[in-house]
């Protein structure tokens, strides 16, 4: 470790000291105060289809069928639905519902921990390369950086910690100038766990392969790098499209999928400029980001593309400055440059995602960032005489930087707890909603009013959103939106048309979409229904002895089944 005289005051030294010797527990202490009041949010968006109404997740006897499909509950037969191949994730939403059931705290904890574990991790590798105490302030930062804070609040973007744990565990186990067998099977291990939770592991291989350069610059290496990073891709590969035949996801209904290459290209300085100017000035920070630059002007063009361009700019000349200076500090600024480039390079939309943009993307390449101002701040400390007064100032801007970045993490989880729906507050609820659909009007927006028209038993203005929703995916059948919740609106409409006495129409709209969900026990519940309150008996037996085959434990099954195989009237609602 380099000398820590930076002109500190010896009263400041030993407050340093202190800290850096109690760093871990610091660490933890800040995590659990910083979000704490993320910890009490009810399950929304997301956490619904993929814990909540997803059977699959609910028995551990299911383990083998997160492995054929993604994450969300099935559609249509047995595989989870969704575009995303995540295993892990899935396995472990269902231990923690196999422990606390759906419980939303424990989730949110075990997230938080995965996050402050992530943080003391993050910890020991920028020791590997900076001063101690620089190392425990980029730790800090990371761990309350309001741009993380979706990925520790949101449950269904557990996928994010969870692969950035195993991943970075792998790296560091690397770090090792030899390797034992065992200890590159292990790696090998961490890094297929990593790929398993999210795609986004590739970039652990990655920078496991630049890590073993780094520490043994040999020719050969290279080769025996590649021995323990290539099988768990390999392995990836096979049960990704071997196994459960998930290739490249598609987002059709996304305004950034709808660009070529080149109008996309045009977004990059945008996209790019989002995450700088989000990290050093999280002021606005939203979830859906579905916005794209459909021509060039000032604002949206030049002034991004101005501005990272001196960004890039300054990291070459800092590049240039160590290596002339404090060659030293060369390996780490090269490391932590590889690592912030390749990070967003990913999210770039050179493949077209989701979201144009997005706050969890950004929980892998803020740390090539935060390495890179480490690298800057030693390389200033590093001077023979450095100014007490600018050391002072520094020290200043740091705890002023986390203090006012922990109070906008803080707001920032207590917005993750605004589900208005969870909490009854339906008209807060619709003119949230109403501001999805004024930006997106496509099914996902329709649908989630259709819900609280729903749970407020408004059923004419709930049929009238679910009409809207199928009519904006009507030339889009499949669109992930429509495959993740297309069976929920046919079984809802065909509720409304019982409870509204009109059975033909139940019956008619049943048929037509069990065509498409021919699994979907509610379907066949509401076809069974519909048949026998037209006295075809018969077939109504059939339906329902169907609907209980795919539904054993659902009570409305079991009642309508109990009264159609015995001849006993329906009470409709029941």
């Amino acid at each position: 470790m380099a000398d820590d005289d930076e002109g500190f005051s010896l009263e400041f030294k030993q407050i340093i000291n202190f800290l850096t010797k109690n760093a871990v527990w610091l660490l933890i202490v800040v995590g659990i105060v910083v979000h704490f009041n993320g910890l009490f949010g009810n399950f929304i968006g997301d956490d619904k289809s993929q814990i909540q109404s997803n059977y699959i997740i609910h028995s551990l006897s299911h383990i083998p069928q997160f492995f054929t499909g993604s994450t969300f509950v099935p559609t249509s037969g047995t595989n989870l639905a969704g575009p995303f191949y995540k295993p892990l994730l899935s396995l472990s939403y269902a231990v923690l519902y196999a422990l606390f059931r759906a419980t939303p705290f424990y989730f949110h904890a075990f997230q938080l921990i995965l996050h402050i574990t992530n943080g003391i991790l993050l910890f020991v590798l920028f020791k590997k390369f900076l001063k101690e105490h620089i190392a425990l302030l980029l730790s800090l930062l990371f761990i309350l950086h309001p741009i993380n804070s979706e990925a520790v609040v949101y449950i269904a973007d557990l996928q994010e910690p969870l692969f950035f744990c195993f991943g970075l565990s792998a790296l560091l186990l690397a770090m090792k100038e030899s390797l034992s067998p065992k200890r590159a099977a292990l790696i090998s291990l961490l890094l297929l766990c990593s790929l398993l939770s999210k795609e986004t592991g590739i970039l652990f291989v990655l920078m496991v392969i630049i890590t073993r350069l780094f520490v043994r610059w040999y020719k050969t290496e290279l080769l025996r790098s590649m021995m323990y990073a290539i099988p768990p891709i390999l392995i990836y590969a096979f049960l990704r499209f071997g196994v459960a035949k998930m290739f490249i996801s598609k987002f059709p209904g996304m305004p950034i999928t709808l660009l070529p290459l080149s109008q996309r290209i045009l977004n990059m300085p945008a996209i790019v400029f989002y995450y700088l100017k989000t990290f050093f000035y999280p002021s606005t920070l939203d979830f859906f980001q579905i916005w794209i630059v459909k021509r060039i002007t000032l604002t949206n063009f030049f002034v991004p593309l101005i501005a990272i361009g001196l960004f890039f700019a300054a990291l070459i000349l800092l590049g240039v400055y160590t290596y002339r200076k404090y060659n030293s500090l060369f390996l780490p600024y090269l490391f932590f440059t590889i690592w912030l480039l390749a990070g967003i390079g990913l999210h770039m939309q050179l493949v077209p995602l989701d979201f144009t943009v997005s706050e969890r993307w950004f929980y892998f390449p803020i740390v090539g960032l935060l390495g890179v101002l480490g690298v800057a701040w030693q390389a200033y400390s590093g001077k023979s005489h450095p100014k007490q007064y600018l050391t002072i100032a520094l020290g200043v801007l740091a705890v002023l930087t986390l203090t006012l970045f922990s109070v906008r993490t803080m707001v920032r989880n207590a917005n993750w707890g605004q589900d208005y729906f969870a909490k009854k507050d339906y008209q807060q609820a619709v003119i949230h909603y109403q501001k999805s659909v004024n930006i997106d009007p496509s099914l996902g927006s329709y649908y989630n009013i259709a819900l609280v028209y729903m749970d407020t038993g408004d059923l004419k203005n709930a049929e009238l959103y679910y009409l809207k929703a199928l009519a904006a995916n009507k030339t889009q059948p499949d669109h992930e939106d429509y495959k993740l919740v297309g069976n929920k609106i046919f079984e809802d409409l065909t509720s409304i048309h019982i409870v509204s006495r009109e059975y033909m129409a139940a019956e008619q709209l049943a048929s037509k979409a069990i065509a498409m969900y021919p699994h979907d026990g509610l379907l066949w519940g509401n076809l069974a229904v519909s048949q026998y309150m037209q006295g075809e008996k018969v077939s109504a037996r059939h339906a329902i002895t169907t609907a209980l085959i795919q539904l054993p434990d659902n009570n409305e099954i079991q009642y309508a089944y109990q009264q159609i195989t015995t001849n006993q009237p329906i009470q409709i609602g029941k």
